[in-house]
């Protein structure tokens, strides 16, 4: 499972599509992916995850599951929240502003979701173009954190980047975990050159 951050978007409008430079990245993540590419795509629902996914001229599923944390109505807004990092006030799984889901049902919604895809995918690699806040509790179910579990740690995932997880739903070893993730790269961007790395 290919899980990719969108590029770069328009940080003024929750819903922004990509800046310049994020198409830049989106077309440099596509060049990568046309090397080895992915049995299918699935994407959120958001224009920047969109647009991301379009360059990449392979069909794609659109699943409202891949959304970023659901903040809710009573948020700051999205540059107050990148300003002032509001969302690092919310730390403990039933932490979350009035009107949106708590952290520990993101991290639910969030394992759900990948179940199901390794479930519909079973075999064959999919990449998932989603967002950092996703990828996040992607790699908290990876390592098979509980939804009731303290959020004390973030992966840096800059725009474009690519984390790489594999997954057995029925153990990797007869004898073994009943379950098994090995993740094998996280927030990965080769792929892109030194003038378009971004991570806010």
């Amino acid at each position: 499972m290919l899980l990719i951050r969108h590029a770069q978007h328009h940080v003024a409008d929750e819903d922004g599509r990509l800046t310049e430079l994020g198409k830049q990245q989106a077309d440099a993540l596509a060049r990568a992916l046309r090397l080895n590419p992915p049995a299918a795509v699935v994407c959120s629902p958001f224009q920047r995850a969109l647009q991301t996914a379009s360059v990449l001229e392979l069909p794609l599923v659109v699943i409202n599951d891949l959304e970023e944390f659901r903040f809710g109505p009573a948020a700051p807004e999205t540059r107050e929240m990148v300003q002032e990092r509001t969302d690092l006030t919310l730390w403990q799984n039933h932490h979350g502003f009035p009107g949106g889901e708590t952290l520990g049902h993101f991290q639910a919604r969030v394992g759900k979701v990948l179940e199901g895809l390794v479930s519909a995918h079973l075999g064959g690699a999919v990449a998932a173009v989603t967002h950092s806040g996703f990828i996040d509790a992607a790699l908290r179910w990876s390592y098979d954190v509980s939804p009731e579990a303290d959020w004390a740690t973030e992966a840096m995932l800059p725009h474009a980047s690519i984390t790489e997880i594999e997954h057995w739903p029925s153990g990797r070893h007869r004898p073994g975990a009943a379950h098994f993730t090995l993740v094998h790269r996280v927030g990965d961007i080769c792929h892109l050159e030194e003038g378009l790395v971004t991570d806010v």
